[in-house]
């Protein structure tokens, strides 16, 4: 039988590569991927009677928050607004470097409906620096769907929107909490409105 053992003169030696980063600085050369998705169970969002995002739901990497939370103090667009969290939704994440902001891309599905308004999906980042679970929605980093649900239209199961925004450069600073929010906007209407969408999605941050 032919001998196919390979022998080596030298034992392989493998040296570790020093850390060329602080702990304040990204450890990637170039891009950094952040996945989001609000999960099998999503809770629903809501608009206010001016067709506005109201209510939202924050998604995370493996699942999104069991309740949804009212926006006060503005209205995305055009000036951002704030929400709280409670101590007992684990959603957000820590900045573990000061990165800026690149890149929002975003998918929403829905159930088999007929939407009695026109309706449009977006999601956005919120920060928070005060440690009492007070988040501050960046308005710049509002990413609609491309196409809206239509109105009185049949959307069948599995309708799925998508959405970007690229060209950002809104920097985060190392140890922000980070939420990223999913709610919606209509159009057509003067009264608020819940709906059950399932997103999820990336940022890019380099």
């Amino acid at each position: 039988m032919r001998n196919n053992k390979v022998t080596f003169d030298q034992p392989i030696q493998i040296t570790p590569m020093p850390p060329s980063y602080t702990s304040t600085e990204s450890p990637l050369t170039a891009y950094t991927i952040i996945p989001f998705a609000t999960g099998i169970e999503s809770v629903a969002i809501g608009t206010n009677s001016s067709g506005g995002g109201y209510s939202i739901i924050v998604a995370a990497i493996a699942a999104s928050s069991t309740s949804n939370y009212n926006i006060t103090g503005g209205t995305v667009p055009p000036t951002g607004g704030i929400f709280s969290l409670p101590y007992s939704e684990a959603t957000p994440f820590v900045m573990p470097y000061t990165a800026t902001l690149r890149e929002i891309k975003f998918a929403v599905t829905n159930l088999d409906w007929t939407p009695s308004f026109t309706v449009h999906p977006y999601v956005a980042v919120a920060i928070s620096n005060t440690n009492d679970g007070r988040f501050s929605i960046l308005p710049e980093t509002q990413t609609i769907s491309s196409r809206p649900y239509l109105r009185n239209t049949l959307m069948g199961d599995m309708t799925v929107l998508t959405g970007e925004v690229t060209g950002l450069s809104t920097e985060i600073s190392a140890g922000t909490e980070v939420a990223i929010i999913c709610t919606a906007l209509q159009t057509d209407s003067t009264i608020g409105t819940n709906y059950n969408f399932y997103y999820s999605g990336t940022l890019l941050l380099s």
